[in-house]
């Protein structure tokens, strides 16, 4: 929530607490005015020092008592309505105490007004009102308690717990033809407001705002807005059992939850928790559908975390423990599912999931932890139908990744991110024209300034495999399929510093490997075809090696290049069907060229000293060729 948003809420709240702490103190000692018309109308009031007012009317039964103990300042309003004459029972209980200090000029120290306006017959049974309000003790020069509570036209019991200890604290609660409301309020400390309404019919709706500045903390805000959708009656739509709940402990801490919607069981309702503890939090949680799940725990300061839910079936859970942390979890369609961990502080985690309405068999999920400072994970977006799988794991600082899981992505999808180190950087897409169902991408970043992009697009039974431990590595694996059953794969490993590794590969069943566990090597493998196959293994220092099978009508090409030398150069090129390419380098500044046209040849070169080139073409069919230079290792023993 921005800091101006929580300007408006603060502001809102004071002025419509305000409109109940306007009555200035009056010269005059105690005063009391009760009204009671119907049966069974009891009301007590006692009031002990100067300037007590209490004011009750009640029309039809009711019970009320109101004790109020001061020196200055206690205003008391109650009023109950029962139109029909037959309504229901309302008990009204008021305590207020002040310990005689004047208070400021923001008002009188403890203010309490209690509207209850129940219709009998109204709904299922027409039980009534049960409101409690306890007041106790105005801080010297703190300002105001003040507590309203407005209940219109609740069929059932509405239950609602008012506690306020301490000064400058504001509750204000509303609910209007509703059935089976419960709201509880405590507020303990200096300037905590709360505001809670709550709109509903045929069900429950509970809201519960904790606040508590035990050491003089000031300034927290909490919001709860619940609203059923409607009230239509074909089709039906009624509101059951919305469940909400705020806790805050510290300093300048803002909390809203906002429910709109309907159930139509309290199985399906709608559940928002926020808890914070510390200075300068901010949560925000939005649900506008049903069966809906959220829960944000802040600890620390100037923590940030929004969680927006539409539809049915979403979940969000959100953990910041630390200063600075930013959590954004976007939640529609149906059958989503999002936990957010952050450890340390001023890290990014972005949420986005879209899942599919007319798929029932289990949700998307995205876990993201983070611990450390400033890492940024963005998941934006998973739009996909169902049992699609996001990790993400970040252990250090300062590292970033980006995951898109969308277009067409359609069952048991899964990508895990795993970053270890400082600064790197990983991007995994997986997207597809069709239905895509199966892929798997597996980065893991061991070290630092390690990048690696993947790019899945149109794959069934798809994997990427980066593994990076080591310093400045650099990965690029793109895959793009052309068919069902696609079924490409690449494997990336780089257990060293400053190598470079890119991986091309379009239509189906291709496989590539690379492997470098030397430093400042650069591999590249493009296929174009069908079950090609390419393995690169560099093992020395500035090596270079390239494997193009790019005819898009290539069948089961075969192309192994391994180097364990120095400033080797290694190129394959193959073109056709069944070619067979194998090179090996064992000594320093090799060059090796094979290019291979046609079906069925087979190339093998192998350098074994120093300073060698090769060079290898073949054009027909089931060619051989054969280089050996230097003299093979002995073999280990």
């Amino acid at each position: 929530m921005p800091k101006n948003t929580r300007t408006l809420l603060r502001t809102g709240t004071i002025l419509a607490a305000g409109l109940i702490a306007a009555t200035p103190a009056l010269a005059q000692d105690n005063q009391s005015t009760i009204t009671q018309s119907g049966n069974g109308a009891t009301a007590n009031v006692t009031q002990d020092g100067a300037n007590d007012i209490s004011t009750i009317t009640q029309t039809a039964a009711g019970t009320v008592n109101v004790n109020q103990t001061g020196v200055t300042g206690s205003t008391s309003t109650v009023t109950t309505t029962d139109t029909a004459g037959v309504g229901p029972t309302n008990v009204v209980t008021v305590t207020q105490s002040d310990d005689g200090t004047s208070s400021e000029a923001l008002g009188q120290a403890n203010v309490s007004n209690v509207l209850t306006d129940n219709v009998a017959g109204f709904g299922a049974s027409g039980t009534g009102s049960t409101v409690t309000v306890t007041q106790t003790h105005n801080a010297a020069g703190a300002g105001q308690n003040s507590s309203l509570v407005t209940q219109g036209r609740n069929a059932q019991s509405g239950q609602v717990t008012v506690s306020q200890t301490g000064g400058q604290n504001i509750s204000v609660y509303s609910s209007t033809t509703s059935t089976d409301n419960d709201a509880f309020i405590t507020q303990n400390g200096v300037n905590n407001d709360s505001l809670v309404t709550q709109n509903f019919q045929n069900g429950g709706a509970i809201a519960t705002v904790d606040q508590t500045n035990a050491a003089g903390g000031a300034e927290n805000v909490a919001i709860i807005n619940q609203t059923s959708a409607g009230f239509s009656v074909d089709p039906a739509q009624f509101a059951i059992g919305a469940d909400a709940s705020i806790t805050q402990n510290g300093e300048d801490n803002a909390s809203a939850i906002i429910q709109t919607g309907f159930a139509t069981s309290a199985a399906d309702s709608n559940e928002a928790s926020n808890t914070q503890t510390g200075d300068g939090n901010e949560s925000t949680i939005t649900q506008s559908g049903r069966t809906g799940t959220a829960t944000a725990t802040q600890t620390g300061d100037e923590n940030v975390s929004t969680i927006t839910q539409s539809n049915t079936r979403q979940t969000a859970e959100v953990t910041q423990q630390g200063d600075g942390n930013e959590s954004t979890v976007t939640q529609s369609n149906d059958d989503n599912r999002a936990v957010v961990s952050q450890t340390g502080n001023d890290n990014e985690s972005l949420i986005v999931q879209v899942g599919d309405t007319a798929f029932t068999d289990g949700p998307n999920l995205v876990s993201v932890t983070q611990e450390g400072d400033e890492n940024v994970s963005t998941v934006d977006s998973q739009n996909a139908d169902g049992i699609n799988t996001i990790t993400v794991t970040q252990d250090g600082n300062s590292n970033e990744s980006t995951i898109e899981q969308g277009n067409n992505i359609s069952l048991r999808n899964v990508i895990v991110v795993s970053q270890e180190g400082d600064d790197n950087e990983s991007s995994v897409v997986q997207s597809s024209v069709a239905a895509a169902d199966n892929n798997r991408t597996e980065v893991s970043q061991n070290g630092d300034q390690n990048t690696s992009t993947v790019n899945q697009l149109g794959d069934d039974l798809g994997i990427a495999d980066v593994d990076q431990d080591g310093d400045r590595n650099t990965s690029t694996i793109n895959q793009t399929a052309d068919s069902s059953d696609d079924s490409n794969e690449a494997f990336v490993v780089q257990n060293a510093d400053d190598n470079t590794s890119l991986i091309n590969q379009t239509n189906n069943e291709n496989d590539a490997f690379v492997t470098q566990t030397g430093n400042t090597n650069y591999a590249e493998i493009d296929q174009v075809g069908v079950s090609d196959f390419a393995r690169m293994t560099q093992s020395g220092e500035g090596n270079e090696s390239y494997i193009d099978q790019i005819n898009p009508n290539n069948i089961a090409n075969d192309a192994r290049a391994n180097q364990s030398g120095d400033g080797g150069l290694s190129e394959i090129t193959q073109s056709g069907v069944n070619q067979f390419a194998t090179l090996t380098q064992d000594g320093d500044i090799n060059d090796s060229f094979i290019t291979q046209t046609g079906n069925t040849n087979t190339a093998t070169v192998s350098q074994f000293s120093a300073d060698n080139t090769s060079t290898v073409t073949q054009n027909g069919s089931s060619l051989t060729a054969t280089v050996v230079q230097g003299t093979a290792p002995a073999p280990l023993p």
